[in-house]
């Protein structure tokens, strides 16, 4: 089965912007996710605690949180996202919420997730080389 992990902040600099995955029927997030630790030099090390992972624009890990059992299928996308901080905050909208600017740039990464595909791996491609 294929599938797609897009990368953000310092985990593009280690994987390139994303990769296509061949990877067996049945695993969860949580297994790609150790396929990527043991496949990708540097990842192991720069996930952590405050790593926000997100499959087909659903968040399955933030903030220290069990990851969800989350099963990938053919198509799917999943998104690695280092711990976002810092940005002064400005109000947005009717409601005059405050906002980080980094949030709106998040909502725009989001969006572009698409569809992706995640199975055990085979074959990984690096587009970006």
């Amino acid at each position: 089965m294929r599938i797609r992990v897009r990368f953000f902040g310092s985990f593009r600099d280690l994987a390139g912007e994303e990769i296509h995955m061949t990877v067996a029927d049945g695993l969860v997030v949580a297994d790609v996710v150790r396929l990527l630790q043991e496949r990708i030099e540097g990842f192991a090390d720069d996930f952590d605690d405050e790593t926000l992972v997100v499959l087909n624009d659903r968040v399955v890990l933030r903030n220290r949180g069990e990851m969800e059992p989350k099963q990938v299928k053919e198509g799917d996308v999943i998104g690695i996202f280092p711990a976002v901080s810092g940005g002064a905050a400005i109000l947005t909208g009717e409601t005059g919420m405050a906002r980080s600017p980094l949030a709106g740039r998040l909502d725009q990464d989001l969006k572009g997730l698409g569809q992706v595909l995640f199975p055990v791996v085979d074959h990984i491609e690096f587009p970006h080389q």
